[in-house]
């Protein structure tokens, strides 16, 4: 098989659903590879690799999502990479116009958006694509670290969409996920934006997602903010600074979670998976929590 464009990778510890397979297998580009990591197959997926070539079943004992998802980058083959959770069901042009805007900006990053869709009711949620066009105004492709050096966090905001990415970039910059079974994507995220050369915006909704079935333990977030500070580098001494002021906040969520219980855990939640809270800690505090 020739080197396929994109390499799909599934961490699938938590299973794909038949709705992001169909929808990845009926794209537009038709050279790619879906990478599936998984510690049990499940039939219907034994079923679809043996009927087509392009998907390729990694079976290991992974102790976490974040552990799988590294051996996928480490696997995979394709000029670029796309990292899902197996929950989401793709737009069948979504590789084809990714891969068109991260070739025509020359970008590392090529970043999109779309739908949360609610398990009760089907009701969506719109999922922008991260970026406070307050700041970046018109722009459709930049560098942070050029841009706005001292303003990652301002600049990005609210909840963390989907990246197509280089997969040579990512072995240039040595971007792994946290081995952590949540929150994973976050710190890897995170230091893509910040260590890229470019950064395009692909201004459509290309997936739909289901949401997770519960809020993310506030232990591994705080862990995840660690590893933010350590994908951000060295040379990233005001990034790493304002990591350190998010974790306080972070904690203070944690706090809430135990004092005021389990009403609490939607408010915290909030606080606690959005891994862009700005230099504007009070204001957006007030957002997050009324």
């Amino acid at each position: 098989m020739e080197q396929p464009k994109v390499s799909v990778i599934i961490p699938a510890l938590r299973g794909i659903t038949d709705s992001c397979m169909d929808s990845l297998l009926a794209q537009s580009c038709r050279e790619m590879e879906v990478l599936c990591l998984c510690a049990e197959v499940p039939e219907s997926l034994t079923a679809a690799a043996a009927k087509d070539s392009r998907i390729r079943i990694v079976r290991e004992d992974f102790p976490n999502t974040g552990a799988a998802a590294n051996r996928g980058l480490e696997l995979a083959r394709g000029r670029y990479v796309l990292v899902l959770k197996g929950t989401e069901t793709a737009a069948r042009d979504l590789l084809e116009r990714a891969l068109n805007r991260a070739e025509d900006t020359a970008a590392d990053v090529t970043v999109f958006c779309g739908y949360t869709v609610s398990r009760v009711g089907n009701e969506k949620k719109d999922d922008a694509d991260g970026y406070d066009r307050r700041l970046t105004g018109r722009l459709t492709n930049f560098s942070l670290r050029e841009q706005f050096p001292d303003r990652y966090f301002s600049v990005l905001k609210g909840s963390l969409p989907f990246r197509l990415l280089r997969a040579d970039f990512v072995k240039r910059q040595v971007l792994r996920f946290p081995e952590l079974e949540e929150c994973w994507e976050v710190p890897f995220c995170a230091g893509c934006d910040a260590r890229a050369d470019r950064v395009a915006l692909l201004d459509r909704r290309m997936l739909t997602a289901l949401p997770e079935t519960a809020p993310a333990d506030p232990r591994n977030v705080l862990t995840a903010f660690d590893k933010m500070a350590d994908s951000l580098g060295t040379d990233q001494a005001a990034l790493r600074l304002l990591v350190g002021s998010m974790q306080s906040i972070l904690l203070f969520g944690v706090m809430v979670i135990m004092i005021a219980g389990a009403s609490a855990v939607e408010i915290g939640t909030a606080c606690l998976v959005h891994p862009a809270l700005p230099v504007q800690i009070t204001e957006d505090l007030d957002k997050y929590c009324k």
